[in-house]
């Protein structure tokens, strides 16, 4: 062995304790740097906003705010700054930017550390839409944007309309995106020809479909209801119920749910059960339709459907009426001339309860049925007739009608209400409120609520 190479060899064997000595002391100052690494080391930027100091927490709502504007350029406008509203969710290389602040080789010799991070943006879009319209407003000859439609009264293809309406929501996520991609620039090029909303469906795209409509929707269904009224539903209403796409055929029980619906709409019973806070009561009834069992009456219509599209002999489609429950009610106002009750109820839980006077009994009852409020009033004049043949005039400071001249109004005339007073000092055949309560009633419900009455 040479002489140098045994001087190499010494030289190697004294160098590793120091060697071994410079790793350790690394590894030490790094692990403690770590274990410290709550806030950003100084000199410390995550794109372009200065987080030295900060916590995560702080560091993520610098660079909402410090990074949640931009201009938009447009040719022949110019330029105009706005708020994005962005949020971002960068939880994860955020955290990893904060931990390496502490061990990057640069802080070692006093440099300052930048990072990019690129910002994914979690929430705002609509926000940032609406921030656009300001500075990117409509077309002064505005087009709207509509798609291509089968026209089923003349089995042709409507064709589609490239407007010049614009789609700010592309545009907010387009900005969205470039904040990803270099979160440090600060203006966006905007051709506002480039995010004109696109028909969703184009002429093409159903002449095929129109073909088949024509030769198998044309004919149609015929529905009967629970009454026995028929009626035919032609192509359109086929079309619901009847969906044709790639040469398939399906047929939806949502759209002959939907149908029946429309036919039960129509058909208002002249009584109907419904489910009161006092049992089950079948009722006159002037407004609500019939409760149908939208499942059995679907099933019917698409036998019927099938039967049209397949060219067989014609089927008659049933809607029927739902007998295993009475019909749902929404929030409404329940009285009972029995009880001389009157309620508040929602969700089918009466809420509120108040003693009143109802018509006098064997005079002037108040009807019994199913009514809406079709007409409020504050304050107001009741006129009519005594049974002495006299007029009267009574003021009222709320009134809410639920026939042509019968309703739910205070009654400053009385102190007391509730009992048997209807008996022999009820009223014309209104229902006379408490002021509480009526003023309670006017507040919370508008026209169009229900009034059931037993």
């Amino acid at each position: 062995m040479s002489n140098t190479e045994v001087k190499s060899k010494k030289n190697y064997k004294r160098l590793l304790p120091i060697i071994a000595g410079v790793f350790l002391l690394t590894v030490s100052i790094v692990d403690a740097n770590i274990s410290d690494a709550v806030h950003f080391a100084k000199g410390s930027k995550v794109d372009g906003v200065d987080v030295s100091g900060m916590t995560y927490v702080q560091a993520n709502a610098a660079l909402e705010s410090g990074i949640n504007t931009m201009t938009i350029v447009q040719e022949g406008v110019g330029e105009n700054t706005i708020s994005t509203h962005f949020t971002y969710g960068n939880a994860v290389k955020l955290h990893s930017c904060l931990v390496f602040s502490h061990i990057d080789p640069r802080g070692w010799f006093g440099y300052n550390k930048s990072y990019k991070m690129g910002l994914l943006v979690s929430g705002g879009i609509d926000a940032c839409s609406s921030e656009l319209l300001a500075v990117v407003p409509p077309a002064e000859n505005l087009v709207e944007t509509t798609s291509a439609y089968i026209d089923y009264n003349t089995m042709t293809v409507v064709p589609e309309v490239q407007g010049n309406d614009i789609n700010y929501t592309g545009i907010a996520k387009a900005i969205a995106e470039q904040r990803k991609n270099d979160p440090m620039k600060g203006n966006f090029a905007l051709d506002r020809t480039a995010y004109f909303v696109k028909p969703s469906v184009v002429a093409s795209d159903l002449e095929e479909e129109c073909k088949w409509a024509a030769e198998h929707l044309t004919k149609g269904i015929d529905i009967e209801g629970p009454e026995g009224d028929v009626v035919h539903i032609g192509a359109a209403g086929m079309a619901i119920i009847v969906k044709y796409s790639g040469g398939k055929v399906k047929y939806s029980e949502e759209g002959a749910m939907a149908v029946a619906d429309a036919f039960a709409a129509d058909e208002i019973p002249d009584t109907l059960k419904v489910k009161t806070i006092n049992g089950v009561k079948e009722l006159p009834n002037e407004v609500l339709p019939i409760s149908v069992d939208r499942k059995k009456s679907a099933e019917s219509i698409i036998e019927a459907a099938k039967a049209s599209v397949e060219g067989k002999e014609a089927v008659v489609a049933h809607v029927y009426t739902d007998a295993t429950k009475s019909s749902a009610l929404p929030d409404h106002i329940e009285v009972s001339t029995e009880l001389q009750t009157l309620w508040i109820v929602r969700d089918g839980e009466a809420v509120f309860e108040s003693p009143v006077v109802t018509g006098m009994k064997g005079v002037h009852d108040t009807p019994h049925g199913i009514f809406k409020v079709f007409y409020k009033q504050s304050p107001a004049t009741l006129t009519g007739s005594n049974d002495d043949g006299s007029n009267y005039s009574s003021y009222v400071n709320y009134w809410m009608g639920f026939t042509s001249d019968i309703g739910l109004h205070d009654a400053s005339w009385r102190s007391v209400f509730g009992g048997k007073l209807y008996i022999g000092d009820g009223s014309h055949g209104c229902v006379n409120c408490p002021n509480e309560t009526i003023e309670k009633l006017y507040s919370e419900f508008s026209t169009g609520t229900l009034v059931i009455v037993y």
